[in-house]
């Protein structure tokens, strides 16, 4: 089941999150964030695969459980990949469990960080908005800079 939630100017987020009570509370904190965000939620890897797909334009940012049933988080992280071939895009792991096998394999297939829930405590939404925010630094600094892309620059 998906459900999008779309203010304008804002940072698109992916949630992938199989529990109904985690899913409220993260969408609670990324609303309430000083950070615009334009939210989907997906219960699954297999659905949110499926979007991945069929839409054009990516999220900014996903937010993943890694316990979820019909594809655990390992398993869409893996898909992912495949999907985006040499492009990149910023998953943050979402996680009671801290199973540090589990951890370090989805670091291997490209997670860039991990919040611990719930994401209620103080500390774990600070490190959630420590990475919306990070994510907001080119978008505010790059329409004023003369740095050029990647893709220009003649290695």
């Amino acid at each position: 089941m998906r459900r999008s939630m779309s203010p304008k100017n804002s940072l698109r987020v992916m949630l992938l999150e199989d529990n109904d009570d985690h899913a409220f509370i993260a969408k609670q904190c990324l609303l309430r964030s000083p950070t615009p965000i334009e939210l989907e939620v997906f219960a699954n890897g297999r659905e949110a695969l499926e979007h991945l797909e069929s839409h054009l334009q990516m999220p900014e940012l996903v937010l993943l459980d890694l316990d979820m049933p019909e594809m655990d988080g390992l398993s869409f992280l893996q898909q992912l990949q495949k999907l985006l071939g040499r492009a990149s895009l910023p998953v943050i792991l979402l996680t009671s469990n801290m199973n540090e096998e589990k951890i370090r394999r989805a670091y291997q297939l490209g997670a860039a960080g991990f919040v611990s829930k719930p994401l209620s405590a103080p500390p774990n939404l600070q490190k959630l908005q420590n990475y919306l925010d990070l994510l907001q630094i080119p978008l505010t600094i790059w329409p004023y800079s003369h740095i050029p892309s990647s893709e220009t620059v003649a290695m």
